[in-house]
């Protein structure tokens, strides 16, 4: 149960302090992945900027605002169309191994798509994305790299630093020429023990600064400067902590917070009693998994509350019968109204 392994945490910790790892494409994502984070409430105050060699990260206070999950594919289950320019087969310089719905880099407001893919290649010295799929006008339109992205170099270790340049094209009826670059560079600047809603793992922090510009028929726009802060642990591929931040007159805003967490479920523990009458109390068992807020700032504390059916069963208009103030497994006091139908 979720108290338990809380519990251990403090013993983890102390031996995971003296840890540093090497994060390689096992890591990294595979086709038929289905990887869950927690994105988690926007925090202006977060020490995201603090990293060194056994450094211990503690980021307990998150606040999880919902969960998000990302399903990843084979090329050929995209389209048919993407299937052939992605093809993974070694002569194929724009080679793909797996894809997933969406972008992490938005596309200019310019630019109406839809249904947009994000295809990546992974193998033992580099993990990078190789193009887009994209429907215009319900035609779905390869986007293929001039220079590919690449997201990390392979192996990664505490130290690394390196630097990739990447951009695209695309003719647009109405708009003309688009074009976008960037320009990534890494640097491992942090390597220790980090602690979130999550668990304990030991990681390599990542820094990541994106400057990415676009070019609408001749002319350049520069985007804000963005940075991405990511806490990578083994075994696991999706980051442990990933902190995103723009950059505004000189001054880092963060915008987005995510960590990884195991889905959350919530299950009544059986059985009840074998005979419950109107007005009576019942004790309703329940276990859990993943983080659950326990308040905070502007945060309102987790309640697990207990709900009674109609007596077909329905729970379109349920009774509230219990509730109760936690973050972990517990009892829920219940009481049975005593207008309630035997």
């Amino acid at each position: 149960m979720k108290r338990i392994l809380t519990l251990s945490l403090p013993l983890l910790a102390s031996v995971a302090t003296h840890a540093q790892i090497t994060i390689g494409q096992n890591e990294m994502p595979h086709e038929n992945d289905q990887l869950v984070r927690v994105t988690a409430v926007t925090n202006p105050f977060i020490n995201y900027a603090a990293t060194g060699p056994a450094h211990t990260w503690n980021f307990t206070n998150l606040a999880a605002a919902q969960g998000d999950t990302t399903n990843y594919q084979s090329v050929a289950s995209t389209n048919f169309i993407y299937a052939i320019v992605y093809a993974d087969v070694f002569f194929n310089a724009n080679r793909a191994n797996h894809a997933k719905p969406g972008t992490d880099i938005p596309f200019s407001q310019l630019l109406s798509i839809q249904n947009p893919y994000t295809f990546r290649y992974r193998s033992n010295s580099v993990y990078k994305t190789v193009g887009y799929g994209v429907e215009l006008s319900g035609i779905p339109v390869p986007i293929i790299f001039d220079d590919q992205d690449e997201v990390y170099q392979l192996p990664i270790h505490y130290g690394d630093a390196d630097v990739s340049h990447s951009s695209y094209h695309i003719e647009i009826p109405g708009v003309g020429y688009y074009g976008f670059q960037q320009d990534r560079s890494n640097e491992v600047d942090g390597w220790g023990a980090i602690t979130t809603p999550g668990g304990t793992w030991d990681v390599l922090r990542v820094k990541t600064t994106l400057n990415m510009s676009d070019t609408i028929s001749g002319f350049a726009i520069d985007r804000p400067v963005a940075h991405e802060y990511k806490w990578l642990a083994q075994d696991l591929r999706v980051p442990v902590l990933q902190v995103n931040t723009t950059t505004l007159l000189g001054v880092e805003i963060v915008n987005a917070i995510y960590y990884y967490d195991v889905p959350r479920s919530i299950e009544v523990v059986q059985p009840l009693a074998d005979v419950i009458c109107p007005g009576s109390n019942v004790p309703v068992h329940y276990e859990v998994t993943g983080a659950f807020n326990a308040g905070g700032f502007f945060v309102p504390a987790n309640h697990f509350t207990a709900q009674l059916s109609d007596v077909s069963g329905s729970f379109a208009a349920p009774v509230v019968i219990g509730d109760v103030t936690a973050t972990g497994p517990g009892i829920i006091n219940a009481t049975i109204p005593a207008s309630t139908p035997p």
